[in-house]
């Protein structure tokens, strides 16, 4: 054999062979190593072999020689696992290899083709190789913050200082090569194989140590050393305070890190104190010391818990004598020590016995809130069963005490409490509370509460039988057409009040839950009175206006031609409107309603265009009590409506004669317009009652009946705007202030709204407003904030003049929605205010 390398590798592959290398367990192919060895390859000095990546296809062979080897002329030797033929077809001809002995060009990547007896397609192989990197240099070398390293670092430079603080036991060196093939890292000793590494040295006892720091490039020769001196800091001197709290007790002077003595005075019944104080050294410590003289006055000790410069701070436990000290020393890094005094001084028992504010879940009080009224008159609506009273004692310190009383339910000695009181229809009941001060000096506050009876007087079933009601029964109509057949003789009535204390009266005769027979007179017309008296007096009576049919309107003749007439035709038709007759005058209120070319919006347009219907031309507007059924006045108006183009616009103008309008109440006004379909369109708004209410009606609904479904109380609702109750041609006080002002000329007010019993804080916001003869009655906020429906709110308004003055203005208000919004909802709430700003403070 003339090649004994050749013939050897094919011996072993023929012995591998028969032990099993031809079995399909070798997934890697049938090349077990590639090798450069060195007797063939004079510029090697030892074999260098390969690297195999069978998971490529072509498997990858990478091959990394000693820098400078020539690689256009070297020979390779594979060990194969199975007897095949190898070649190389990287030059795109077949290239048979005598192995160990064929030489190739290996300067750029060379590929082989392995072919075994029996394979479909030979084995590839791609190999590549370079020359070992030399760059042995750090491209990282950093130490933790806390040491400073000098200079900073660069890969070029080799000699470094470190130091490192008084107090440091050891130093962590991160070290990173600048090549990826870095083949070992070296920080005092300690080897670190691959790319980069963290080693930490002792730095225990000496004051200058010298570490070395040693790279090994990927040749295995070429190397780089880089050194670290590492000097240890002398012991920081800084005993000085950065911070001294005490919460909410104020510390006299205001603190100074070089101020050591202050005065603090805590409440009467304080029982710990827990004091926050923070070093300007991070190095030096800081604790609670009683003073050398044993501290208070009364000799007991103090305890303290917890670390001052923790974020809970340090507690101390008080002992009960009117003055003590505390002493709280910073500890420096060299030992020396800087102490600060604490005196403190208990303050006097609180004597305020004043309200902070008193809720009511229902009503409102009078006179209005303030801390010092003692006696208060609550009025409820009647249909309140009870209410809820909520007051607030304005210091933290002093106790709500409630006297037993009949049918007041509350604790008694509490900070805060609500009572709840129980309240039978026209009954009147005293709530007596006291607020007792912490000296034990008491206020009495006096609650005269009261439940008017009932005033619901509308009726809320009206049914006929053997006659036609027109228009159909709304307990807001109070005037009606009966229409009886002409052969009828009499038909029946039943009634019955909407309010189970209300009383129906017929006639003058009260009626009970039977159906009232009425006989027709010869004239064939007759008017029937009904009278519904509520619990407190009120009444409202309806009236019907019977007429009998006539006998051109009575059924036809049983040979009469059924097309002659059609059937089922009532005798009073929905057209009919009722006259209403205007109520004489009562007061020297007025209420005026307009709407002028008011046209349809879209959805009723349709609405009204699909019924085939139209609206009459006689309505009625209905002034009621707000939220009630109690009916003020109710009279008729005249509709104009007329045709624009393809849409109908309507004109009403319809002031009301004379009536009372109670202050205290808020009054809804309802314009309804009966259709010929026997529907309505209608609109309804609340307004506070005046001298002359306006309604301007922006839109019209159509229905069934005028029903505006207010939001239930407790309903979270927006209040978008404030509604001033300072009449506009009232001078005030902050029309002569000089206030900042934005492009329009507009002042920028504060607005805080609270919950009026329990100072819960709903919302802030902004509003602009104008000052002098061009303010305006409703001030629109920057944004809403959500209130619940019927909530009594605190009101604090709040605007800095430019003199430093801070001008404020407080007080409550109920939340009531008052708009409805088209196409459905409410516009937000409108919350009246007294907006006469005072000075309140914080000016010059």
């Amino acid at each position: 054999m003339k090649n004994p390398v050749k013939g050897a590798v094919i011996c072993a592959c023929i012995v591998v062979g028969l032990a099993g290398c031809m079995s399909a367990a070798k997934p890697r192919g049938p090349v077990d190593s590639f090798t450069f060895v060195s007797g063939p390859n004079k510029g090697l000095a030892q074999n260098v072999a390969g690297l195999i990546n069978p998971g490529t296809d072509p498997q990858e062979i990478r091959v990394v020689l000693p820098p400078g080897t020539d690689m256009h002329s070297l020979v390779a030797t594979l060990s194969l696992n199975k007897q095949g033929v190898i070649t190389v077809i990287s030059s795109g001809t077949r290239v048979v290899q005598e192995n160990g002995v064929t030489s190739n060009d290996f300067s750029l990547p060379v590929t082989y083709a392995v072919e075994i007896p029996g394979d479909k397609k030979p084995w590839m192989y791609k190999v590549t190789v370079r020359e070992a990197e030399t760059n042995a240099q750090l491209g990282i070398l950093a130490v933790p913050p806390a040491a400073v390293m000098t200079p900073q670092f660069a890969p070029t430079v080799h000699a470094y200082a470190v130091q490192v603080p008084y107090a440091s036991t050891s130093l962590q060196i991160r070290a990173g090569g600048q090549s990826r093939t870095l083949k070992s890292i070296t920080v005092d000793g300690m080897v670190m194989p691959g790319v980069s590494g963290t080693a930490t040295v002792a730095f225990q006892s000496v004051q200058e140590r010298t570490v070395l720091v040693e790279c090994v490039a990927e040749d295995g020769v070429t190397r780089a050393q880089y050194t670290i001196t590492i000097q240890r800091l002398p012991p920081d001197t800084n005993s000085a305070l950065a911070t001294l709290d005490l919460g909410p007790v104020s510390l006299l002077p205001e603190f100074s890190p070089v101020q050591m003595g202050y005065q603090a005075t805590v409440l009467f019944a304080a029982q710990q104190l827990v004091i926050h104080a923070r070093a300007q050294s991070p190095l030096a410590s800081v604790a609670l010391l009683a003073p050398a003289e044993s501290g208070s006055a009364g000799g007991g000790p103090m305890a303290f818990h917890g670390n001052p410069s923790d974020r809970a701070g340090a507690v101390v436990d008080l002992p009960p004598d009117q003055t003590f000290s505390i002493v709280v020393q910073v500890t420096a890094e060299d030992g020396s020590i800087q102490q600060y005094l604490l005196n403190v001084n208990r303050a006097p028992p609180d004597h305020n016995a004043d309200l902070a504010s008193l809720g009511v879940s229902v009503g409102a009080l009078n006179p209005p809130f303030a801390p010092r009224i003692p006696q208060y008159a609550l009025s409820l609506p009647s249909s309140a069963e009870s209410v809820t009273i909520t007051p607030a004692a304005a210091s933290a310190v002093a106790t709500l005490t409630f006297p037993t009383q009949p049918g007041v339910q509350a604790a008694g000695q509490v900070p805060g409490q609500a009572v709840t009181v129980p309240m039978a229809p026209g009954a009147s009941l005293v709530v007596v509370f006291a607020v007792r001060a912490e000296d034990g000096f008491q206020r009495q506050f006096r609650i005269l509460v009261t439940r008017p009876q009932d005033g619901n007087a509308l009726l809320g079933i009206l049914q006929l039988g053997g006659a036609r009601l027109a228009p159909a029964f709304d307990s807001s109509i109070i005037l009606y057409d009966v229409a009886v057949p002409a052969d009828a003789p009499s038909f029946t009535l039943q009634a019955a009040p909407q309010s189970r204390y209300a009383a129906v009266a017929v006639e003058g005769r009260p009626i009970g839950a039977a159906p009232v027979p009425f006989t027709i007179p010869p004239t064939g017309r007759r008017t029937v009175l009904i009278d519904v008296t509520a619990q407190n007096g009120t009444m409202v009576r309806y009236t019907l206006r019977v007429a009998r049919e006539t006998a051109a309107m009575a059924a036809p003749a049983s040979n009469a031609q059924p097309a002659a007439q059609p059937a089922a035709q009532p005798a009073v038709q929905p057209t009919v409107q009722p006259a209403l007759t205007m109520p004489p005058d009562a007061g020297h209120d007025h209420v005026v309603v307009t709407a002028r070319g008011l046209k349809l919006g879209t959805r009723e347009a349709a609405q009204v265009a699909a019924a085939g219907d139209q609206p009459g031309t006689a309505g009625r507007v209905t002034i009621r009590v707000y939220r009630t059924q109690t009916v003020i006045s109710q009279y008729p108006v005249k509709v104009e409506p007329a045709a624009q183009g393809k849409e109908l616009a309507i004109a009403v103008n319809a002031p009301s004669n004379g009536v009372t309008l109670a202050r205290d109440r808020m009054i809804e006004v309802e314009l309804a317009i009966p259709t010929r379909a026997g529907k309505v369109l209608y609109y309804a708004e609340a307004q506070p009652a005046a001298d002359e209410v306006r309604i301007s009606v922006p839109f019209l609904l159509y229905g069934d009946r005028p029903a505006v479904p207010w939001p239930a109380p407790g309903t979270p609702v927006p209040v978008g705007s404030l509604l001033s109750r300072v009449p506009l041609d009232k001078d005030r006080q902050m029309d002569k202030e000089d206030f900042p002002r934005n492009d329009k000329g507009a002042v920028a007010i504060s607005v805080q709204l609270l919950d009026a019993a329990t100072g819960k804080v709903y919302g802030t916001a902004t509003a602009a407003a104008a000052t002098g003869p061009k303010r305006e009655r409703q001030l629109p906020l920057d944004h809403a904030i959500p209130v619940p429906e019927g909530a009594t709110v605190k009101y604090v308004l709040s605007a800095a003049a430019k003199n430093g003055k801070v001008w404020t203005a407080e007080g409550t208000a109920q939340v009531w929605t008052t708009n409805p919004a088209y196409p459905s909802g409410f516009q937000p709430v409108a919350l009246p205010v007294l907006d006469d700003l005072a000075p309140g403070g914080g000016g010059k």
